[in-house]
């Protein structure tokens, strides 16, 4: 639902509206043990309804909501273009993301995948290569015995869907446009202050930046407005404040989080002097659900399947290149580049016919030093981001989002080590999660930074151990299994 007051207090405070935050958001709500919980999503955007439907960027790539989550049979229905362009974005300027199998049987138990299904593109392949060596490597679902490897969806249509799914809610409170002004800790959580108001989108909610850092001691029910200049108050209500107490804070406000930086919270950053180039294209043959990962000079380029837009074979473009090089090519003619990204990709669908708007965004590997603080659990690109290759950062998140679930619930019934008169915020609570969640980012993060280093260089030592690695997915039945279960993270 969505409230334009908050309460005085909250059991659990979701900093962050977007594709991780929302989700965690419905993920606690489908929870038996949870389902006595205050909960309240802070979203520094604008809701959709606010929004007349259009929606705020959120998701990794700032996606915004188009598709009638509950109604469109299919991404080109008549109601789902209308929503497309009420928006303001074509077929070929909306962005994607990949979702893994086990990312799909997540979001089944967040009860969201069946309001999802049926606006995803399946991947039955995926084919792997290296641009002008030999050696490639193919990864059917029908090898492995399974419907898909993953699938692709729009970010318009599953941020649609999680912003639909809060507005309906009767547990699940969402104040919006609302920014974090200040946080500290308490005995018993977190203080939020709240500025009414938003700030502009990141890369996976959508958060404002700081602005002070006020408490007030109330014992009120709703939460006591704050007024700094009382003149200022009563002729702009955007300088409104409230406080809020939690027993825990989730922060889920993306990679650039200003409240991040208020806590103290210092992360540890790799630059992998990369920019990737976004955009949707078109192809003169049909794609028949392939992915194609094809490591270039530059580094990796994908292309994920997506439906067809009147009648055109469609593609979702994340090609790597040097800063320089993007900024070229970003505001090149389609003309003109188009033929470039033909001779990179190759003419395996035949002639790319179109290329879409273009985005660009600097590729790091960034990692918080703390995940966890007393009343305090980061989760999403804020503890975590990576490079695209493999398309890891959202399935890392879910899966993230899903074991801090799980752990809240055991914490309410009184799992191994732990008694349901723990608070949730506490220690004990908080280090079980990441204990659980340690060896599974550790891995992704190997895997992600590791083929980035390898199919980025023209080092002939790695060069050949590339080939070598290729081969023996495509040739070794363990090996294809293993990375197989890795993409679909089913590991």
């Amino acid at each position: 639902m969505v409230i334009e007051q908050p309460e005085r207090r909250y059991d659990l405070v979701i900093i962050g509206g977007g594709m991780v935050g929302a989700g965690f958001a419905c993920a606690v709500e489908g929870r038996p043990e949870l389902g006595d919980l205050s909960v309240l999503v802070v979203e520094a955007g604008r809701s959709p309804a606010e929004a007349g439907g259009a929606g705020k960027a959120v998701g990794a790539a700032g996606a915004a909501g188009a598709a009638d989550a509950a109604g469109a049979a299919n991404k080109d229905s008549p109601e789902a273009r209308q929503m497309l362009a009420q928006s303001g974005q074509s077929g070929f300027d909306a962005r994607s993301t990949a979702l893994s199998f086990g990312s799909s049987r997540i979001l089944q138990g967040f009860g969201l995948w069946d309001g999802l299904r049926r606006h995803v593109t399946p991947i039955k392949e995926i084919l792997v290569s290296d641009l002008g060596r030999f050696g490639s490597s193919r990864l059917s679902a029908e090898q492995q015995g399974m419907e898909a490897l993953g699938y692709v969806v729009e970010n318009q249509v599953l941020g649609r869907l999680l912003h639909h799914r809060l507005k309906e809610s009767e547990r699940l409170a969402l104040v919006a446009p609302v920014r974090v002004s200040g946080i500290q800790p308490t005995a018993a959580g977190m203080r939020v202050t709240l500025q009414q108001g938003g700030g502009e989108g990141t890369d996976e909610a959508v958060s404002g930046s700081a602005a002070g850092n006020t408490a007030a001691n109330t014992t009120e029910t709703a939460a006591k407005p704050v007024v700094a200049n009382a003149a200022a108050d009563a002729a702009d209500p955007a300088h409104q404040q409230w406080v809020v107490d939690a027993g825990l804070v989730v922060l889920a406000d993306g990679g650039k989080s200003p409240v991040c930086g208020q806590l103290g919270i210092e992360q540890t950053r790799r630059d992998y002097a990369q920019q990737a180039l976004i955009a949707n294209i078109a192809f003169e043959r049909p794609h028949r659900n392939i992915a194609f990962e094809r490591f270039t000079e530059t580094g990796p380029l994908a292309v994920l399947p997506l439906d067809d837009s009147d009648g055109r074979p469609r593609g979702s473009l994340v090609w790597t290149l040097a800063p320089q090089q993007a900024d070229e090519y970003k505001s090149l003619p389609s003309s003109e580049l188009l033929p470039l990204l033909q001779a990179r990709f190759g003419h395996r669908l035949g002639r790319i016919t179109h290329i879409g708007e273009r985005f660009c965004y600097p590729l790091a590997l960034t990692r918080a030093r703390e995940q966890v603080r007393p009343g305090l659990v980061l989760l999403g690109n804020v503890a975590h981001t990576l490079h695209p290759v493999a398309g890891q950062g959202l399935n890392l998140a879910l899966r993230d989002s899903e074991a801090l679930v799980q752990t809240l619930a055991e914490a309410r019934r009184g799992g191994p080590g732990m008694n349901a008169t723990m608070g949730l915020g506490e220690m004990a609570v908080l280090q079980k999660y990441v204990e659980r969640r340690a060896a599974d980012q550790a891995r992704t993060i190997r895997l992600t930074d590791g083929l980035v280093h390898l199919f980025s260089s023209t080092d002939p030592s790695r060069v050949l151990l590339r080939k070598f690695g290729l081969l023996a997915v495509d040739l070794l039945p363990a090996v294809r299994r293993r990375f197989a279960l890795q993409a679909m993270g089913l590991n």
